[in-house]
């Protein structure tokens, strides 16, 4: 991939470097660790030059935006033509004052609207159950009738903007309640736009908010499938979700193979029901935890997903900031450090940014202004010049691909790669 003489120019130089300026920079600072590495444990290395990935195959391993392996890019020409969708996650107490909150956060420049229920709701209880007390429009807003649903979207047209709902076990019955009183609004199943979690095995794994066995409740998914493929065709009927897994106390490595695992379980039982892959596939959708150190992991899930599928179907993803290593959201004030969390999420392709500041926070103003900021809306494809990404690409690839296979019993692919799993 590159010219031998210039590597070998480049390796003198190197040698040169480390001798005359590294050695001397740590005999006045010293370095603060003996190793860094990433929250996996892949070890970080001072410096990376071309001389680490010269034989990279750049069609195979990159490519181009729009194309297998979709490192780049799903779309060949990526934010400048369309923008990701800026929504905030908001939802709380009744639904008259969500939808003054979600009308608010449209008038202040967001493109989609994400919505947030209480606990009673996620497990499908009434918020007059006795086990629904002190818990009602808490988290979210408390959904118990298509009423409270027709107050929640009152005013505001769900053919000119899209919706994602965290909801799982019920998702079944919310979604529709949506197409409901999109029917009221006039508009067709269509033309909807919008994002169901419906992700019940990481709830199994990681979050608990489940209400039926898990049999029944795939069997549950694989009919939102066949009827949204069918009646709601632009809508995306699964968010298969790492994010709370890596919530639960996973590395980065673990949060991306088990998400890719529930993945493959998600689209077998679709198969085993029936559904041909074409039909429902392309709706399949994914959701990342941005944590600290996050940059590359974006580009693996893309990388295995389209392996395992042969390259056929381009996937999105969106990704969300972690609880556990943020600072609260104060009223007002902006943490630089989300803001950051956020730049390596849309240089990396995620179609999405949710949730970047707490639900009542007074920050709209972060909306625009992200949108312009870092230059990022005008670049053609994320920045590949960072070689020290191709590197642990490789790495978290690997890793991912032994927790992935011991995951799904596919024992025969895992290689000599124990010593690297944090």
């Amino acid at each position: 991939m590159f010219n031998e003489k210039k590597l070998e120019e480049i390796k003198e130089a190197e040698k040169k470097w480390a001798k005359e300026k590294v050695q001397k920079a740590i005999s006045r600072f010293p370095e603060r660790k003996e190793k860094f590495a990433t929250g996996s444990n892949l070890e970080v290395d001072r410096l990376y030059t071309p001389e680490d990935v010269e034989e990279l195959d750049y069609k195979e391993k990159l490519g181009f935006p729009g194309e297998y392996p979709f490192t780049r890019g799903v779309q060949p020409t990526m934010y400048r033509g369309r923008l990701w969708t800026m929504r905030q996650y908001a939802g709380f107490a009744t639904a008259e004052e969500s939808n003054k909150r979600y009308k608010y956060l449209l008038d202040q420049g967001q493109t989609g609207l994400s919505v947030a229920f209480d606990l009673p709701t996620q497990i499908g209880y009434d918020s007059d159950h006795g086990l629904s007390e002190g818990e009602v429009g808490k988290v979210g807003v408390a959904i118990d009738s298509l009423k409270d649903m027709e107050i929640l979207f009152n005013g505001i047209p769900l053919d000119k903007v899209s919706t994602s709902m965290t909801i799982n076990a019920p998702a079944s019955v919310l979604l529709a309640m949506y197409i409901a009183v999109a029917e009221k609004q006039g508009v067709s199943k269509d033309k909807l736009r919008g994002t169901i979690q419906n992700d019940i095995l990481k709830e199994y794994i990681a979050r608990g908010t489940y209400i039926f066995p898990p049999e029944p409740s795939m069997r549950l998914i694989t009919n939102i499938f066949e009827y949204c493929s069918k009646e709601v065709p632009k809508w995306n009927t699964i968010s298969i979700s790492g994010y709370h897994i890596r919530e639960a106390g996973s590395t980065a490595a673990q949060e991306v193979a088990f998400t890719l695992a529930d993945g493959i379980a998600y689209v077998d039982a679709a198969i085993n029901a029936g559904l041909d892959v074409d039909d429902f596939a392309p709706r399949l959708s994914f959701f990342f935890n941005a944590h600290n150190d996050l940059l590359f992991k974006f580009v693996c899930p893309k990388m295995k997903w389209t392996k395992c599928d042969d390259g056929k179907y381009r996937r999105r993803h969106f990704c969300d900031n972690p609880c556990t290593s943020s600072p609260c959201g104060r009223m007002i004030y902006v943490y630089p450090e989300k803001d950051l969390r956020a730049y390596p999420g849309t240089l990396r392709d995620t179609e999405e940014w949710d949730k970047v500041y707490k639900i009542r926070s007074v920050v709209e103003q972060s909306i625009n202004h992200f949108k312009e900021s870092f230059c990022i809306a005008g670049r053609k494809t994320q920045n590949e010049k960072t070689i020290h990404a191709d590197l642990l690409l490789a790495g978290i690839t690997q890793l991912i691909t032994v927790v992935l296979a011991d995951k799904i019993h596919k024992h025969e692919y895992i290689r000599s790669l124990k010593p690297l799993i944090a």
